[in-house]
């Protein structure tokens, strides 16, 4: 917020001199508080321990994802980090010498590259991932992260708030990548009056067929269809065309964690705002560092985009009159 926004916030207009007084007054109070605790403040950002950042060397436009969760770091440390690309077929042992020359603090894995390198290494570090789909059984023992995949409390509030008169949502997934979110999602859902309807597929065959059985079952704004995070159970080119030709004749609701799927005809997708996640990972690293929190918790800094087009055919014209308040708008 610019500073003569927060002066603005601190000293408003007044009518009388008496107020305009006493605004001075706290004013000048807040000042003095500011200003005695300044030291305070530089103390702290110069005691952060850095934070080793190791992302794979990548081309654009792939790097520009990691550039973005990487400033989210830089900025929530205050610039103590360092960066450590990985390039293809990298040496674990270069990695370990670096680690070495590094003091004190966490270490932070991006992608599934950074994520390989350092359970591979195991560093005696804490180490915290991210950029990267996870489930808690996928980390080594001290590791902890966040999971690509939309935080369910978030996802089904916002379903609750486009599509209130949601009471079905049905779901096919990989038991063994998505089960310990599917038991979030339960609560999630459960908390919004929505019955949460699983459906486990262990590939891509079983998921075909249950995803032609759910969509020739569902009917009606009070069903929905939830696209899962990727787990191998979603055929993105001979699935997808028809699950969401099904939706659209059948006036379903149809979400996902993908918003190229809300480009193709799904109401709305939750993905990923890479630098706050990049925040986020700094505080996990932070507290990691002093013994604090572990395991894997799913992405809670999240952009929405929605599909008008969609919207106007299921009536819910709120929608159409809130495209402000979305990231992403199609068409």
């Amino acid at each position: 917020m610019p500073i003569y926004m927060e002066w603005l916030l601190i000293f408003p207009m007044s009518t009388t001199i008496k107020k305009t007084h006493a605004a001075v007054r706290r004013s000048i109070g807040l000042c003095v508080i500011f200003f005695c605790s300044f030291p305070a403040f530089i103390a702290s950002a110069e005691s952060l321990p850095p934070v080793t950042v190791v992302y794979p060397d990548i081309q654009a436009p792939y790097r520009a994802v990691l550039d973005q969760v990487m400033a989210g770091i830089a900025d929530q440390i205050r610039g103590q980090a360092v960066n450590y690309p990985v390039p293809s077929g990298h040496d674990t042992s270069a990695l370990q010498q670096q680690l070495e020359r590094q003091p004190g603090g966490a270490v932070i894995g991006l992608g599934r590259r950074g994520f390989d390198a350092l359970k591979a290494l195991r560093p005696s570090r804490p180490v915290v991932i991210g950029a990267v789909n996870i489930t808690p059984q996928s980390l080594p023992p001290g590791f902890a992260g966040i999971s690509l995949v939309p935080d369910p409390v978030i996802l089904f509030s916002r379903l609750h708030q486009l599509a209130p008169q949601v009471r079905r949502v049905h779901v096919i997934f990989n038991p063994e990548a998505n089960g310990w979110l599917m038991a979030l999602a339960r609560e999630a859902a459960r908390s919004h009056g929505v019955e949460l309807i699983g459906h486990e597929a262990r590939d891509l065959r079983t998921a075909a067929r249950l995803y032609r059985d759910v969509s020739g079952a569902v009917s009606g704004v009070a069903d929905a269809l939830w696209l899962p995070p990727e787990d191998g159970t979603l055929d993105e080119i001979a699935v997808l065309p028809a699950v969401l030709q099904e939706a659209w004749q059948r006036e379903v609701v149809v979400f996902s964690g993908n918003p190229l799927h809300v480009k193709r005809g799904a109401l709305f997708a939750l993905y990923p705002d890479n630098y706050m996640l990049g925040r986020s990972l700094a505080k996990m690293a932070l507290e990691l560092a002093k013994g604090r929190g572990a395991g894997v918790i799913p992405l809670g800094d999240l952009l929405a985009a929605v599909n008008l087009r969609t919207a106007e055919h299921l009536n819910l014209q709120a929608l159409v009159h809130k495209r402000a308040s979305f990231d992403a708008v199609f068409p």
